[in-house]
């Protein structure tokens, strides 16, 4: 599923999922756009564990009712507050759901959310809440290098002496491209690189939240990890740079990532469900 870009005055959305080549005729991740309030979201249902799209349907329909009634002039801490409450309730939601299904055991999803609104003339007050490995990447306008706001809830972060140096990780794994030049501890990250600490629904114990200031012409991009675990982040880069529009770079990703899920002889090739929300921010 593609759209063509979205509008509102300072925001600019555009979007594309695709379900993975294992199971085309159902997609197990799950988004959220409400341009008019600033809010966007991604949601991977955990493969493992059985009815995984529905898991990511209920976080994304749980998020948005707790969000709604949030005021527009709310503050920051009210957001964060709000942002909080509205994964624990998409987790109690599914704990319930699993509950009221005979076997069908746990049921677990990422959950990732951006509120956007504005910050000054220029500026983009951008508060991030997240669980599990569904990432938030910036390019700032005019640069060539992206950059990472979140850490996934990964087991990268038990190998870490630090979120830092658990961020030097992330940042390392994210331009493998051959796995022969990795020592055999980074190749054992590598390939557990999936595995998850924490998710709603199954473990959830913490909600990050961040809060970030960006500008006019930024690039906020929101990502399933069937985009960024078969994408490095230069591909990725080179995508959002030579694309048209948010809707034509959503696109790129999504088709990038599913191209390279079949090319078995590649390192990081995986098939998986890809998502992609790009988010242009501009006065």
């Amino acid at each position: 599923m593609s759209r063509a870009p979205a509008l509102r005055k300072g925001l600019v959305v555009g979007w594309s999922s695709v379900p993975s080549d294992t199971h085309r005729t159902r997609n197990e991740d799950a988004f959220l756009v409400m341009l008019d309030r600033g809010f966007f979201g991604v949601f991977d249902g955990m493969g493992g564990y059985r009815h995984a799209d529905i898991a990511a349907q209920i976080a994304a329909d749980e998020v948005q009712e707790t969000l709604a009634p949030l005021a527009p002039d709310a503050s920051d801490e009210a957001v964060a507050d709000t942002l909080r409450d509205a994964f624990f309730a998409a987790d109690a939601a599914i704990r319930a759901e699993a509950h009221s299904r005979s076997g069908a055991g746990s049921m677990g999803t990422t959950a990732l959310l951006a509120v956007v609104r504005p910050a000054g003339v220029d500026t983009w007050s951008t508060l991030l809440g997240w669980v599990g490995d569904s990432r938030v990447l910036v390019l700032p306008e005019g640069s060539r290098f992206l950059h990472t706001l979140t850490l996934d809830d990964s087991v990268l972060r038990l190998h870490a002496s630090s979120a830092t140096q658990a961020r030097k990780y992330q940042a390392a794994l994210g331009m493998v491209t051959d796995s022969k030049h990795l020592s055999l501890r980074e190749r054992d990250l590598f390939l557990e690189r999936h595995v998850l600490t924490q998710a709603v629904g199954t473990s959830l114990r913490h909600v990050h939240v961040t809060a970030h200031l960006l500008s006019d012409g930024d690039l906020l991009i929101l990502t399933t990890d069937g985009v960024h675990d078969n994408l490095t982040d230069r591909e990725i880069t080179a995508i959002l740079r030579r694309a048209r529009s948010v809707g034509d770079a959503s696109k790129q990703l999504v088709t990038a990532a599913r191209v390279r899920s079949r090319d078995r002889e590649h390192v990081r090739a995986k098939p998986d469900d890809m998502t992609a929300v790009i988010v242009r921010l501009s006065g």
